[in-house]
């Protein structure tokens, strides 16, 4: 997590809706505990869960698309952190895609950062020095 959190200190403008399998069981406010104390009050929701509707895009970008929708956030821009690609359109330019057994590693937080806009020069992390 300490490599999402950086990304999410970066981007203090960036809020956190989960849309993970664990939702299902988890309350909002347990997922709030996974995050440092400085960032649980940017996990501002999970998406709804399909049960047993049709659907008209795949599982969990479905989700997200609906989540926006109830949330009265349509236009807003969002990117989707997700280790089942089959989830998402095949071309989801959205989705950044994490390992299954990794996680967030430093590809996925490259391409993360691609898809956001650019930091202030001031602001650009620096690689870690290794003495």
């Amino acid at each position: 997590m300490p490599r999402l959190e950086r990304v999410l200190r970066d981007y203090p403008r960036i809020d956190v809706v989960i849309t993970s399998g664990l939702r299902m069981r988890w309350g909002l406010d347990a997922f709030k505990t996974l995050f440092a104390p400085d960032l649980a009050s940017r996990v501002v929701g999970v998406t709804p869960v399909y049960q047993g509707e049709r659907r008209e895009h795949p599982e969990r970008y479905g989700e997200i698309l609906r989540y926006l929708a109830e949330t009265g956030n349509e236009a807003t821009d969002w990117v989707a952190l997700d280790d089942t690609p089959m989830l998402f359109p095949s071309n989801c330019a959205q989705l950044v895609l994490c390992s299954p057994l990794a996680g967030f590693n430093a590809d996925a937080e490259r391409r993360l950062r691609s898809l956001l806009p650019p930091l202030p020069p001031a602001l650009v992390p620096r690689p870690a020095q290794v003495h």
